[in-house]
């Protein structure tokens, strides 16, 4: 019964969707079908005039005035452009309304387009490293044949006009004439052309403008045919019933002030946000008492969970732990700054990822770990580069001069290495795949490294000028609108990504994308990826799938993948059944919380508050040495059809997320 209501849902809503789209559709085949007959018709047009205006026979005083005719060619051409121009936008006002009338929809076709129309250049050239930049338009030829024709036609006519012009001295007046008329028409066919070429792309631009502002006031919904469109309905529990004893009685769906303070007040008195470092100031990724902690490898330091929780420290205004923290990044990489010179100096193949910076290390004597790691993770070097550049930006860190000669020197690196189409391991340290999360992170940090250049003068480098910083956030940039709002969009099918969680990083805390495109990050999120306990970070990931502590081998449950990730998905791998991971419910809270601070809507703190209550009933209740505590696990699986947390626990990166939700969630409740 529920199965055929489903059904009869799903072909209403698809029903919807060829209401929405097949006419549009229908209109833009059409409009192609007319400007192609126009195209025909210039052709025909010009032959015809050319043969009228040139004479089939030999020419006489009778005929000689036809030359004449020769001069409306680029009037009929500009004319056949003006037309085709305007089925061009006719064609573009229907795409973007369909896409407002379907914001969050797959729009397959859209994005291929979108992807076609930008190329990455570097990767069609015959050399691998090309020095060429720029990308290909795809459809660019027709471009060429709407502009660029008439202008040819011109050309012709100007050459002709000059042929025909008589010896010196004239006869008179008129046998001038037809070269002056001519010679004017062509010269005014091109400047009308490039105006009406102009007069596109300035009304293309506004529509463009136009159909961003709806998609930033359009609401979080999901598209028609999902069984579950929208966030805030989803029949999935707020975590109410799953919550720990101890903090189950104080959950609710709408809170006080007071409320809010009473729940942070149980989670500081349970440890939740007690997070120790090492005595380097650095953090490991799980915190003492895992019962995997030296087992896993999860006592090293990673840079990126050490960025996200400096940052956390830093926003709650402890800038001491924050500042400490990043120092101490910097000592590591300034021990070990060889691995960038020698990428830049050529030294060293950067395909292979030891030789690469290192993004995860011995976290107390600041010493590299000599086992095999995927080490190519662009992201995480990104993560520092930000975080340093945002704490001096703040002027609660003063950087030395080896600091700044470290970040000119990790400009330098990600420019070598061009990371905007480099294939790293990213966020999840998996399969190298040119990633939209790592783009993203770095063009994050260099637009961070930009304006500390502006603002600090001391910043500014050799080797690591204004010109070349600027250059890179353009090549990102154009990257990113490539490949968003996928994760990645590569041809080879193992690498292609669809929905990724980690794409939610380029929304809160790094704010490097457009509030559309933000949009349409967290839809994708929470129609593809949000489960009852947590957050799975993709559609089919194997890690901690179900009954993974029996299925692989406790010493290589944590150990390098990115080079036989068939071997785990085999293993794992169950469609539906990813591992739901908890540090994402705390940033969706974040972002809606800062939405709520701006806007002041009601939806906004409703989901800022869901998300919070889902993020507590994560929790897991530990004693230790006659403490009871509230500790954040890594994430949930499925073990013999249940699910539990898995054995890294607390992890310290979501513990850091969830007391920046909580902060968040009173700041919003200090203004209702």
């Amino acid at each position: 019964m529920g199965e055929n209501a489903g059904s009869s849902a799903n072909s209403s809503a698809e029903e919807q969707i060829q209401a929405i789209l097949v006419p549009d559709r229908s209109e833009i085949t059409e409009s192609q079908k007319v400007r192609s007959d126009l195209l025909k018709w210039k052709l025909i047009a010009v032959a015809v005039l050319g043969s009228v205006g040139l004479g089939l026979t030999e020419r006489s005083a009778a005929n000689s005035y036809s030359l004449y005719v020769l001069a409306v060619i680029p009037f009929v051409a500009v004319y056949v452009d003006v037309l085709c121009h305007h089925l061009n936008l006719r064609m573009l006002v229907i795409s973007a309304y369909a896409r407002i009338r379907c914001s969050g929809c797959d729009l397959v076709y859209e994005d291929f387009c979108k992807q076609a129309r930008s190329l990455d250049q570097c990767k069609h050239s015959r050399r691998a490293r090309s020095p060429e930049k720029g990308c290909i338009d795809t459809f660019g030829l027709e471009r060429v044949a709407l502009k660029h024709t008439t202008v040819a036609l011109c050309g012709f006519l100007v050459v002709l006009a000059l042929v025909l012009i008589p010896g010196w001295p004239p006869c008179g007046l008129w046998d001038w004439l037809p070269s002056i008329v001519i010679l004017s028409a062509a010269i005014a066919g091109v400047v009308v052309s490039h105006l009406t070429d102009r007069a596109f792309r300035i009304r293309y631009r506004a529509l463009k403008a136009l159909e961003k502002s709806y998609l930033a006031k359009a609401p979080l919904v999901q598209p028609p045919g999902q069984n579950e469109p929208d966030d805030a309905r989803r029949d999935i529990p707020d975590g109410l019933t799953h919550a720990p004893s101890r903090i189950r009685s104080l959950l609710s769906s709408s809170y006080s002030l007071r409320e809010i303070r009473e729940i942070d007040d149980q989670l500081q008195s349970r440890g939740t946000f007690v997070l120790q470092p090492y005595s380097s100031g650095l953090f490991p990724a799980v915190g003492p008492g895992s019962a995997t902690e030296r087992t896993s490898g999860y006592r090293s330091v990673w840079v990126r969970d050490n960025v996200h929780i400096a940052y956390a420290h830093f926003a709650g205004g402890n800038t001491p732990v924050a500042v400490r923290t990043t120092y101490a990044i910097a000592s590591f990489y300034l021990k070990y700054r060889h691995r960038f010179t020698d990428v830049i100096a050529g030294r060293v193949d950067p395909s292979d990822p030891m030789v690469r910076p290192h993004v995860r290390f011995d976290g107390e004597r600041l010493e590299e770990i000599a086992e095999k790691w995927p080490h190519a993770q662009n992201d995480a070097l990104g993560y520092f580069l930000w975080l340093f550049c945002r704490l001096a930006l703040a002027g609660v860190l003063v950087p030395t001069e080896e600091q700044i000669a470290l970040l000119a020197d990790m400009v330098r690196y990600l420019d070598t290495i061009r990371f905007w189409c480099d294939e790293d391991s990213g966020h999840w340290e998996e399969q190298r795949k040119v990633s939209a999360s790592s783009i993203g992170v770095v063009n994050a940090a260099l637009r961070a490294y930009q304006t500390l250049f502006e603002q600090c003068p001391y910043a500014l480098r050799e080797n690591a000028t204004a010109d070349r910083v600027k250059r890179m956030i353009a090549d990102a940039t154009q990257a990113l609108d490539a490949i968003l709002p996928a994760e990645c969009a590569q041809v080879d099918p193992r690498k292609q990504r669809r929905y990724d969680a980690g794409l939610l990083f380029l929304v809160e805390p790094l704010a490097v994308v457009e509030p559309a495109m933000a949009n349409r990050i967290l839809s994708d999120v929470t129609s593809k990826l949000l489960g009852e306990h947590g957050i799975s970070r993709y559609p089919g990931d194997s890690y901690w799938g179900p009954d993974y502590r029996r299925k692989v081998p406790e010493s290589k449950r944590t150990c390098d993948f990115s080079d036989s990730m068939e071997h785990r998905d085999s293993l794992a791998s169950v469609p539906g059944m990813e591992a739901q991971w908890c540090i994402f419910d705390p940033i969706l809270s974040i972002i809606h919380g800062r939405r709520y601070q701006r806007d002041g809507r009601r939806r906004s703190l409703d989901l800022q508050t869901r998300h919070l209550n889902r993020s507590l009933s994560q929790l897991i209740e530990r004693s230790r040495e006659g403490k009871h505590l509230l500790l954040c696990p890594e994430a949930y699986f499925a073990e013999e059809g249940n699910w539990v947390a898995n054995d890294h626990i607390p992890l310290l990166w979501t513990q850091a997320n969830l007391w920046r939700a909580m902060s968040e969630m009173i700041r919003s409740l200090s203004l209702a």
